[in-house]
């Protein structure tokens, strides 16, 4: 039996297989001029993503331009840092969102990683989901490591539970070198559970200047871990905290 898909016509009194040839296709649907007496339709405007947008999933509005520097990196007009081209670099801008019932799960994984005015988001009603940037927990597991993991100042990294369970897991991990400047929240539900577990570590060095939430309003405060061989910790601006 022939089950290639067909299309049917208004009159329904013909149809057309996918592997037919195309001559059929017009055996059946004749052209016909535009009435005179009609106008015209107004064109439909097309409004194309600029290559910035194209290059960070469309979602980074401070972003106004692009343009390929000497060394062959992009660097985005009105944002810092540049966008590396080198094999092996992840970079996340916009927004990723894997949140539901219970929040999904997040990796981005390479040499170098980054979250360059990023979203991530593994909330979910009744319980907190995964996000690995680098690695996992203290660099164990089968997953490749990162040598170096960035998160800018602007970059919002979510793993709650919203209503009822526990926060979720966010590890950031670097064999070499982590700069931790934005923030991650993985708080426990609102009617009940514990906040979270967060870890950003890099083995060798790490810069912390950000903000970590792991409370819950009706559980145990969750777990922070700050694990290298040498921490630089800022002194976070007023009206910050850090758990």
């Amino acid at each position: 039996m022939d089950k290639s898909p067909s299309w049917q016509f208004p009159d329904k009194t013909s149809s057309v297989s996918a592997n037919q040839e195309a001559y059929s296709v017009w055996k059946f649907l004749p052209l016909l001029p535009y009435p005179p007496h009609l106008p015209h339709p107004p064109p439909i405007p097309v409004n194309p993503p600029s290559l910035a947008q194209l290059l960070t999933g469309g979602n980074l509005t401070n972003a106004t331009g692009a343009t390929v520097n000497p060394d062959g990196t992009i660097h985005l007009v009105g944002v810092t840092p540049n966008l590396p081209t080198t094999a092996g670099t992840a970079i996340v801008s916009g927004t990723i969102n894997t949140s539901g019932q219970t929040g999904g799960t997040v990796q981005v994984l390479g040499t170098q990683v980054g979250v360059v005015n990023g979203n991530i988001n593994a909330s979910g009603v009744n319980g907190g989901g995964t996000i690995r940037i680098g690695g996992e927990y203290r660099g164990q597991g089968n997953i490749p490591n990162a040598s170096q993991a960035f998160v800018d100042a602007s970059s919002v990294i979510t793993a709650d539970s919203l209503l009822n369970g526990n926060g979720g897991r966010v590890i950031i991990w670097a064999d070499n070198t982590t700069q931790f400047f934005g923030t991650i929240s993985a708080r426990g539900g609102a009617q009940s559970g514990d906040g979270g577990f967060v870890e950003v570590s890099g083995k060798q060095f790490l810069t912390f200047q950000g903000d970590v939430n792991t409370t819950a309003a009706n559980g145990n405060m969750g777990t922070l871990l700050l694990d290298p061989t040498t921490l630089t910790i800022i002194d976070a601006p007023a009206g910050k905290r850090i758990f």
